[in-house]
């Protein structure tokens, strides 16, 4: 008997002994939406709104509201589900929020999750995990802030105690942490960012759009915001007293892109991921254009296989040109998406980058996505059922939604990564047949 023989058997024994354990686990699996699950419980027996209760860790609220709108606009299960593990979600989390968003599909999204624990990390079955191995050693709600409340202190309870403000705030619809005195947002302004707003200006008749970002980095002691010093002194010119603030607490390993350079390089910034782990703080919005930095054609072409316009059906490149002529990229930049185990990075949408280059555009737009998935610790699946089914059963999905997947869904020859995104349209698996942009 070769080793090839042994690899064989030992996976078909592992893949039983997988099964064998979920059907065990499932006896003990919740049967109703009532159950208690480890979550905020309310009224409806389904939860307490994540996106208000402090009981749920900021990291996981973050993502709540994109998570909904990833569900609603039918994205692939298996792209919200590496997006969201991959940013800090455990994954009974996850379902949560994805079954809350649509409980009809609590079924396909159980089987889907169990189908990826090959591919998941160990942490992401966790019940104390909350922050993809960076929690927080407190948190604090505005009211014990001193009296006059100051973003220094709010600055100094992170770098000196790593303590959060909590509930993390909505910001999309106008909420935010406190209202900041402006002499101090000026004070700290500098030169840095963290991503690119598009379109530029966050201030419009005398007044901020929306609450200013501020984002803290803990180990470099760095205080970054999304506004201009010279924005804030217009502000306070026309009689700004106070803004409204949103504080965002990096982990260890995010990086504003300023960090790199004046003029970063996509190059630089692919470097730093796969030999340092390093990566950019993502960016608030990519479905109205915030992005990191503007990438040259000539880099794009370095960089990745972007199809020539003759290898473009001449319909498509009509479109994609009249896209671009009417909307450039402010609905969305071209997303670069890096794998760290397959040392691998593809771009969405090559072709639109030819369209643009036809078009004269010269800097495009890029935003940053990130996978780095390290494989589950053996042990972990009969847990991880049990979470799951009890997230999905709190979140209101029926109780026969956690049958146990079919033999097939444990096979380890997978031939693809699935894709995660952050915002915009979810991207092919990079694969040469699909996406010529694969390196």
């Amino acid at each position: 008997m070769d080793s090839t023989d042994l690899k064989r058997i030992s996976v078909t024994f592992t893949s039983m002994l997988v099964i064998l354990l979920l059907v065990i686990s499932s006896l003990a699996l919740p049967r109703s939406a009532s159950a208690s699950c480890g979550f905020p419980s309310g009224a409806d027996d389904h939860g307490t709104d994540f996106g208000l209760d402090s009981e749920w860790p900021r990291v996981e609220r973050r993502f709540a509201e994109q998570i909904n709108n990833f569900v609603e606009a039918g994205y692939p299960t298996a792209s919200i589900l590496t997006h969201a593990v991959a940013n800090g979600l455990t994954i009974d989390k996850a379902l949560y929020m994805m079954t809350r968003a649509d409980s009809a599909r609590a079924e396909e999204f159980f089987k889907t999750a169990v189908s990826l624990q090959g591919s998941l990390p160990g942490w992401s079955c966790s019940a104390s995990n909350t922050n993809s191995g960076d929690s927080y050693s407190d948190y604090y709600e505005l009211e014990e802030l001193e009296q006059n409340r100051s973003v220094f202190e709010v600055v100094e309870r992170y770098f000196d105690q790593k303590a959060v403000m909590e509930p993390f705030p909505d910001w999309f619809n106008g909420e935010s942490h406190m209202n900041a005195p402006i002499d101090e947002l000026i004070d700290l302004a500098d030169d840095d960012f963290w991503y690119r707003k598009n379109p530029d200006n966050l201030v419009a008749n005398n007044q901020p759009n929306r609450p200013v970002l501020v984002s803290l980095y803990a180990e470099t002691e760095e205080v970054v915001l999304d506004i201009s010093r010279s924005e804030l002194q217009t502000l306070k010119a026309g009689g700004q007293g106070d803004i409204p603030v949103v504080f965002y607490y990096n982990k260890t390993y995010q990086t504003p892109v300023g960090r790199f350079d004046e003029t970063p390089r996509l190059d630089d910034i692919m470097d730093g991921f796969s030999s340092r782990g390093e990566q950019l703080t993502p960016v608030p919005l990519l479905n109205t254009g915030d992005f990191h930095l503007p990438v040259s054609g000539d880099e794009f072409e370095d960089l990745f296989s972007i199809p020539d316009a003759d290898d473009i059906s001449p319909e498509r490149l009509t479109i994609l040109k009249a896209d671009l002529q009417r909307d450039g990229f402010s609905k969305k930049p071209v997303v670069l998406t890096m794998y760290s185990e397959q040392d691998s990075s593809w771009i969405d949408d090559p072709e639109r980058v030819r369209a643009a280059l036809e078009l004269g555009m010269d800097d495009i737009p890029v935003a940053v996505l990130y996978h780095k998935l390290d494989r589950m610790a053996c042990g972990a699946v009969p847990n991880c059922v049990r979470r799951m089914c009890s997230a999905i059963s709190c979140a209101g999905g029926l109780a026969d939604s956690c049958s146990i997947p079919e033999f097939s869904k444990f096979s380890n020859d997978s031939t693809s990564q699935p894709t995660g995104s952050f915002g915009g349209f979810p991207p092919p698996p990079p694969t040469e047949e699909n996406n010529p942009s694969a390196s």
